[in-house]
């Protein structure tokens, strides 16, 4: 309920800027980042999902929406990950002091969350009209998180899980240079938060190149490094990695 909620509210948000928008435009993302991580819950096992589940890499798919009206830029994005594994772990786990598994025995876990950011961010410096064009400035950006970490022993098929969620505001900035004319572009950005020993850094860089009017192909390489208490889940999570995309813009 809490995504379907936040993703009607974002989207819904855009309906009135579309009318009168400069700019307004959806983009399909195709991202294969690398997983590695270190979790817990409520002062439990600190586990490595990689090391103690076998869990793998998972290519991820995402939306990115956006509309601008002079100066001023809009955009929400969102991705569903999921990651799931099983093994024979190496250590006794526990969810604060319940007991989960222990070591040799079998075990499995899942870790599924959505992530979605709403993004604002203003041009201080507007070159547009100069050249290929070129902007830079401010990002006022809102992460959302929503999810469950599920643990199951699957010997006595016994299982504790718990679920997190979480609005973490950050700041930073962004860039727009033009290349070549409207034919091809380099887009990057790069937000953060870091405060009571909770840190996050997102940042990407893309190139852009548009072959026909309204159509984007987009390649670029995307960091997500999170470090964050959640509820009462320890999340540490580093993601990175190459991605593309296929977008429409009016």
């Amino acid at each position: 309920m809490f995504k379907k909620f936040i993703l009607s509210v974002a989207i819904a948000s855009f309906i009135p800027l579309s009318a009168q928008a400069l700019e307004i435009g959806v983009q399909g993302i195709y991202w294969a980042p690398t997983f590695d991580a270190s979790l817990a819950v409520d002062g439990g096992t600190t586990f490595d999902p990689e090391d103690d589940f076998d869990v793998s890499d998972e290519n991820i798919l995402g939306f990115r929406a956006f509309a601008g009206i002079g100066s001023h830029h809009l955009s929400i994005s969102a991705f569903d990950f999921s990651f799931s594994g099983t093994d024979y772990v190496t250590q006794d786990i526990s969810f604060g002091g319940s007991p989960i598994v222990t070591v040799g025995s079998e075990a499995s876990m899942d870790l599924d969350y959505t992530m979605v950011d709403l993004a604002y961010r203003y041009d201080l410096i507007d070159l547009e009209n100069v050249a290929a064009g070129f902007s830079i400035g401010p990002v006022l950006q809102a992460k959302i998180f929503d999810g469950t970490l599920e643990v199951t022993d699957e010997g006595t098929n016994t299982s504790d899980s718990a679920d997190f969620s979480a609005v973490v505001p950050m700041v930073g900035v962004g860039l727009h240079v033009g290349i070549l004319a409207d034919l091809l572009e380099l887009r990057a950005q790069v937000t953060g938060m870091g405060y009571d020993g909770n840190n996050i850094i997102d940042a990407y860089g893309e190139v852009v190149f548009s072959p026909l009017p309204l159509i984007e192909i987009a390649a670029g390489y995307r960091t997500l490094q999170i470090d964050v208490e959640a509820d009462d889940v320890d999340l540490d999570v580093d993601k990175q990695g190459i991605y593309g995309s296929l977008g429409i813009s009016f």
